[in-house]
């Protein structure tokens, strides 16, 4: 047998957003950031992925993360779809609920989604 094809990396990114969802419902940016890194490195993350990596980070409060990944998803040709937008925006509401000040790139969030 040849080696993995396309069709077998879908299904595979598939498996390993359906664990990345898992990781980040059991809590622990930690250990979700290092699977991310163990998973992602033969495989290319779909818009799941990223959109699971940006919720991981909202969990957290953790708005510079979500951002920041919002920007790798966007520079590796990733469109953002509703969800990814969802999860953007929870991050810097939960700020207000944390008292944690919210990054300071908030309103690019709006603009970008114009």
């Amino acid at each position: 047998r040849g080696g993995t094809g396309a069709a077998e990396k879908r299904q595979m990114t598939y498996v390993v957003n359906s664990a990345l969802i898992l990781a980040n419902r059991l809590g622990g940016l930690d250990g979700f950031l290092h699977m991310w890194r163990t998973f992602f490195v033969s495989l290319e993350p779909d818009v799941v992925s990223w959109t699971t990596l940006i919720s991981a980070h909202a969990a957290m409060a953790n708005p510079s993360g979500a951002w920041d990944a919002f920007r790798q998803m966007k520079d590796s040709g990733i469109e953002p779809n509703e969800y990814t937008w969802v999860s953007l925006i929870t991050a810097h509401a939960r700020c207000r609920k944390t008292r944690r000040p919210p990054d300071s790139r908030v309103k690019e969030v709006i603009e970008e989604m114009e």
